[in-house]
């Protein structure tokens, strides 16, 4: 087979950061970068990209052309760990010595060994290089990048072993989805944008037309008539979808009209126990299944024990900074509530719901058989 003439490569590195590495139970799941795709949409045939595991991209290399690559960009994690990103960069500049490289903006030392750094979507950025400009240090292109939405892909998205956290799965052919529409700020935790029904729509039929039924949309903090929107997409697609809410925004969810199974609560961190468990109750009231993302911040802060009862579906975000202790004490609590973990195994109806309750399982007996080390973190 002979070799591509891209001139801009797109690499996926943020699977490379320092959660991944503490925590082995996140570092197993990789979402699939629809944002870095949407780039490769404004010109299919000059732009690659390499969407595989950090241990696998050098072994990518060899399908471009050396010295057609015009420039590397690098998509970093906000927490990257520098050991990737040095070796990734050096492997780089080695095989494709003409070419700059550059990264998104982090705050971080570490983007001192890129040749150039954007901060935006990506999309001005790539439409310079397309054109023989060559980029060169800070590029502040934010403003201007938000005036125009990055296009809808379509080619087919390949599943090259995408993957959930299996709390978070509805079907087996399930996708995660962030914030594509903003490319290379697809996983910002601080930009939150609406690109509206139509761009949504599109997404989802490119997704559905790749051979994926399910969706999990991350925080993105739309409002309930925006959500709302999509009610004719969802009822014509026939897909399962969760959506989810920062806990500190104001939602009434009995006016969520579209097809919803589970709603989720992001980073409870300051919110009081009391205020989150109501929006539990709420969410479970209004007809949908309560769904919570903890972190240990949380729980030292307040968080009780007791709010395992008005949650249906649980992730820990940051296991490595529990003790094993109080790890092991809230999973007892959370699965033993209702006897949760018998209820939910014998009423398993479809193969999915068997596949999905294995591999929350795991998970659950590798954290009960955890030494009682009161001193040791995960």
């Amino acid at each position: 087979m002979g070799k591509t003439n891209n001139e801009i490569i797109i690499i996926e590195l943020s699977c490379g950061s320092i959660k991944n590495k503490l925590s082995w139970k996140h570092s197993i799941y990789r979402s699939a970068p629809l944002g870095l795709y949407c780039l490769k949409a404004i010109a299919p045939e000059r732009i690659g990209v390499i969407d595989v595991p950090v241990g696998q991209i050098q072994d990518m290399f060899g399908v471009f052309e050396p010295s057609a690559i015009k420039s590397v960009i690098c998509r970093l994690a906000e927490e990257p760990d520098e050991d990737i990103v040095k070796s990734t960069v050096a492997n780089i500049r080695e095989a494709f010595p003409k070419a700059k490289i550059g990264c998104n903006f982090i705050k971080s030392d570490l983007t001192k060994i890129f040749d150039f750094v954007i901060y935006g979507t990506g999309k001005s950025a790539i439409m310079h290089i397309l054109r023989g400009i060559e980029l060169q240090g800070y590029c502040d292109q934010m403003s201007n990048d938000l005036l125009s939405l990055l296009d809808v892909p379509k080619e087919p998205l390949i599943d090259v072993g995408y993957s959930m956290l299996p709390e978070k799965w509805l079907s087996v052919h399930n996708l995660e989805i962030w914030q594509p529409w903003l490319g290379l700020e697809e996983f910002s935790t601080t930009l939150f944008t609406y690109p509206g029904t139509e761009w949504l729509t599109k997404l989802l039929e490119w997704l559905t037309q790749s051979g994926f039924d399910s969706f999990h949309f991350n925080p993105s903090k739309w409002t309930v008539e925006e959500i709302n929107l999509l009610r004719t997409a969802l009822n014509n697609l026939k897909i399962s979808l969760s959506i989810s809410f920062l806990s500190d925004e104001p939602v009434n969810y009995s006016d969520i009209l579209i097809p919803v199974k589970r709603i989720w609560l992001y980073e409870p961190k300051a919110v009081k126990c009391e205020e989150v468990t109501n929006k539990l109750k709420s969410i479970r009231a209004a007809g949908f299944e309560s769904c919570m993302l903890i972190s240990h911040a949380w729980f030292g802060n307040g968080g009780t024990l007791n709010v395992c009862k008005y949650i249906d579906h649980i992730i820990i975000r940051d296991d490595y900074l529990w003790n094993n202790v109080e790890l092991k004490k809230f999973t007892q609590r959370y699965w033993g509530t209702k006897n949760r973990f018998f209820t939910r195994l014998f009423g398993l109806r479809t193969a999915s719901e068997f596949v999905t309750f294995l591999k929350s399982s795991y998970a659950l007996l590798d954290t009960l058989f955890l030494p009682d080390n009161k001193g040791e973190k995960q």
